[in-house]
């Protein structure tokens, strides 16, 4: 189970909602400090232009993978039948882009000063604008998701909300307060089991019926091992100081 906002449930195993874990978790370490795993409803993938984002100076690193074997289709707008659910006989190979980091000079979306009014309300003259040409831009970050639905108030819970608070602070603090940041990384970590094959669902269950009366027996093995061998031993120093002591009796520990 899952909790999906303030009640525990079970994740739905539909289509459209992915559990994304190991090489899946492809962007920085920072970002997945406190994060074994990401359970993400109604996920789409990313449809970025590689030759538009160089030609604007920006770079791409994967931050999100689809798990291996994903599909994508485009759904109908009237009604979802379970066709269109269904997977395709044969997975794709590449695997989608869930969400990418975009790093570089962002252009202005306004490249000309705009066109200011002769002259505001009642009369009054607006002050004059700063020309842009006094603005620098700066290197920026830029976090793209495919779909933000598991984020939204009524979902995000851990680790979702670990992964947002990481993202924060990876673009929000400088290098002076990296060792904050590293702080993220000392704390004690949830680490989440992974699917079990059929196979060792089965081994599992074996262990828990049978591993415990084995375990018993063992245990109870070793204490009767134990207690004959201080009875031999007793018996033994009983001899040697009372070579007598045997014909009237033997002794008990």
């Amino acid at each position: 189970s899952t909790p999906l906002g303030p009640i525990p449930m079970t994740f739905p195993a539909w289509p459209m909602h992915v559990e994304l874990s190991g090489d899946a978790l492809a962007g920085a370490g920072e970002l997945f400090a406190q994060v074994p795993r990401l359970r993400l409803p109604w996920v789409s993938p990313l449809k970025l232009n590689p030759e538009s984002l160089a030609a604007a100076g920006l770079s791409l690193e994967p931050v999100l993978l689809a798990p291996p074997g994903a599909w994508t289709r485009e759904l109908p707008e009237t009604e979802v039948t379970a066709r269109d659910l269904a997977p395709p006989s044969t997975p794709p190979v590449e695997r989608p882009l869930l969400a990418a980091l975009l790093t570089g000079v962002f252009p202005l979306r306004f490249l000309e000063k705009p066109a200011w009014p002769d002259s505001g309300p009642e009369g009054e003259v607006p002050p004059t604008p700063e020309p842009l040409d006094q603005f620098t831009p700066g290197e920026g970050k830029l976090l793209l998701v495919g779909n933000a639905t598991g984020w939204r108030q009524d979902f995000i819970r851990y680790p979702e909300l670990i992964f947002l608070l990481n993202s924060v602070a990876s673009f929000t603090l400088d290098s002076d307060a990296l060792a904050i940041r590293a702080l993220r990384g000392k704390a004690s970590q949830s680490r989440a089991i992974g699917l079990l094959t059929p196979g060792e669902v089965a081994w599992w269950k074996a262990v828990q019926v049978v591993g415990h009366a084995i375990l018993l027996t063992l245990l109870g093995l070793l204490v009767w091992r134990w207690r004959w061998q201080r009875r031999v031993s007793y018996r033994e120093s009983l001899a040697l100081s009372s070579p007598d002591a045997t014909l009237q009796g033997e002794g008990t520990p």
